[in-house]
C-alpha cells in the first residue's frame, strides 16, 4: 500500500510474485500506476490522503468477518500483547525456548532500548539461552539507526543513551563474555545465523 515495491524493493517483491503464481490475490493500493500495479491482480487508485481510512476499512472487514490468520498473529507477532506504558520486551525463557523449538529465529536486536528491558536482563536472557544450547537460534543485532523521525533527535540521548552503533560491541559482547558465552557462540549469533537465514531466502 502506497509503495512501489517492484522497483523499490525488488528482492522482497519476488516473494509477492511467487505467491501470486501460487494463487494469491495481490492488491496494489496507490494513486499512481507503477510496475507494482502492473504485476498486481488489482490496482486500487485511491485519492491521496485517504489511505488511513481505506486501511481502517480493510482491517475492520478482516476482523468483522474472521479473515485474520489468528494462530499466526497470536504466536508470531506482537499484536497479541496489550501495548501500554508497562510494555516490555520479554525475558521469559520458557516462552523464548518454545519459539526456538518451533523453528523461530530469535532476533535479539533491541539493545540500547533499556526502557523496555534493561541491558542486564537482555544480556542475562541471551547468556542463559546460549548456555542451554540455543545460540544457533539467536541473532544478535541492534536496531539503532543513523536517523529516525519517530522522536525529536534531541530527546533520544535522554531516554536511550546507549542506542547507538557501538553499544553492541562496546558493552553487550563484553557482558556476554563475562557470563560465559564463548567466542564460537558469539560468532554463531552475529555471523553464522544471519548468513544461514539469508542464504536460505535467496
Amino acid at each position: 500500500m502506497g509503495s512501489n515495491m517492484a522497483e523499490c524493493h525488488p528482492v522482497g517483491f519476488q516473494w509477492v510474485l511467487e505467491a501470486k503464481l501460487k494463487g494469491a490475490t495481490v492488491i496494489h493500493v496507490d494513486p499512481r500506476f507503477t510496475r507494482t500495479s502492473a504485476n498486481a491482480s488489482f490496482h486500487v487508485p485511491i485519492r491521496p490522503g485517504t489511505d488511513i481510512a481505506f486501511l481502517g476499512g480493510i482491517v475492520n472487514h478482516v476482523l468483522q468477518n474472521g479473515r485474520d490468520f489468528r494462530e499466526y498473529v497470536v504466536a508470531y507477532t506482537n499484536a497479541a500483547a496489550l501495548v501500554s506504558q508497562d510494555f516490555r520486551d520479554t525475558d521469559d525463557l520458557d516462552y523464548l525456548i518454545r519459539l526456538a523449538d518451533a523453528g523461530c529465529l530469535l532476533g535479539m536486536d533491541r539493545f540500547g532500548l533499556d526502557l523496555i528491558l534493561p541491558l542486564e536482563q537482555r544480556v542475562d536472557t541471551v547468556a542463559e539461552l546460549a548456555r542451554r544450547g540455543y545460540a544457533d537460534r539467536i541473532v544478535l543485532s541492534h536496531d539503532a539507526s543513523c536517523y529516525i523521525d519517530w522522536f525529536p533527535q534531541e530527546v533520544i540521548p535522554a531516554f536511550a543513551p546507549a542506542w547507538h552503533y557501538g553499544h553492541l560491541f562496546d558493552d553487550v559482547l563484553p557482558a556476554l563474555r563475562e557470563r560465559g558465552v564463548t567466542e564460537a557462540q558469539i560468532e554463531t549469533m552475529l555471523v553464522a545465523n544471519p548468513r544461514r537465514y539469508f542464504s536460505r531466502a535467496s
